[in-house]
């Protein structure tokens, strides 16, 4: 009898150990799964579904019948409401979830892969569907949302790009590309503070990073958050060294009226190009107005060796000359300018 019992024991553990991941060993079935395999055998899903249907009225809560409604719901792709019976299985029973795991993993690939495929092909429409099928399986996977956001933008949807970008930075705050794409976005808007909000985190995220540095730099800027615009260019400049990135610094500054702190990084741009032409005149005017009056002849002088008929900077130099008492050199200036005394 003992051995009797041990033998059914075995035979029933091996059973539940060899569940195979397409369905189960008919010697295990229950009365369910024999007529729901029935009639998928048949390729009759409607009649499958009505048989689960039927088991869950009598038992909304029966692990194996949301199990196989999940299935169901899946192969008709409709994920989000497959989930929500799949987590009611596992909430109940463990019993399924290595299969449910599964074929989440599985739906999740196919619509993704296939979300890549159309967007490298140029199919945006079909692009968003699949991208947006995948994330119904797993809300969490941030790397569908920069591709359904690019898809997004190429169909001319940027309120819907952007609500991509803003549902992956709810996952994950310092996500790079969302988060560098949804600044560049506020900044075309002049929503500055958001830009703040976003580039902030994914900054220090990503500290090797020199484009975060640079939408934080432009968005003090335009706050006349100064003291932190030049803590964030700093950052920038020591990992982008650029001539571009200081000219255009130093030139924001100049331009919002911030003269004094703009001055340093003008010199800095004439220490790296002598002959800017545009930084020249700038200082010039910075000179004169500040009585450096040496200063405008010397950055006056150079703009003429690349820019001899410019006006402006002669009208400079001729107030610089006759402030300083060099009456030949103001004579020069005047003549060349029209403005001899009869």
């Amino acid at each position: 009898m003992a051995n009797h019992l041990q033998t059914r024991t075995g035979y029933l553990l091996i059973c539940l150990l060899f569940v195979l991941p397409l369905g189960f060993l008919s010697a295990c079935e229950s009365t369910l799964m024999r007529e729901f395999n029935h009639h998928m055998s048949g390729s009759d899903l409607n009649r499958a579904k009505g048989v689960v249907q039927q088991q869950l009225s009598r038992n909304g809560q029966d692990p194996e019948a949301n199990y196989l409604m999940g299935n169901l719901l899946s192969r008709e792709q409709n994920y989000a409401e497959a989930n929500t019976y799949f987590d009611r299985s596992i909430n109940r029973s463990s019993v399924y979830r290595e299969h449910i795991e599964f074929l989440r993993e599985r739906n999740y690939r196919v619509e993704f892969n296939d979300g890549i495929e159309a967007h490298q092909n140029n199919r945006y429409e079909r692009a968003v569907r699949q991208f947006e099928l995948a994330l119904q399986v797993f809300p969490d996977r941030v790397e569908a949302y920069p591709l359904l956001a690019k898809s997004r933008a190429k169909l001319g949807q940027p309120d819907l790009a952007e609500t991509a970008y803003r549902a992956c930075l709810e996952f994950e705050p310092a996500h790079l590309e969302c988060g560098l794409n949804l600044s560049e976005m506020l900044i075309e808007q002049e929503l500055f503070s958001d830009v703040i909000s976003v580039a902030g985190p994914i900054s220090r995220e990503h500290p090797e990073d020199w484009r975060p540095n640079r939408l934080l730099t432009d968005a003090y800027l335009q706050t006349s958050q100064y003291d932190r615009a030049e803590e964030a260019f700093s950052d920038l400049i020591s990992k982008q060294n650029s001539y571009d990135n200081l000219k255009q610094f130093a030139l924001s500054l100049y331009n919002r009226g911030e003269v004094r702190r703009a001055e340093p990084y003008l010199v800095s741009c004439l220490e790296r190009n002598a002959t800017d032409p545009v930084v020249l005149e700038v200082l010039a005017g910075i000179y004169l107005d500040s009585g450096n009056y040496e200063l405008v002849i010397d950055a006056g002088n150079r703009l003429l060796d690349s820019d001899p008929q410019n006006s402006s900077i002669k009208a400079k130099l001729m107030i610089a000359y006759e402030l300083t008492g060099d009456i030949d050199r103001y004579k020069e200036m005047q003549a060349e300018l029209g403005l001899n005394e009869e």
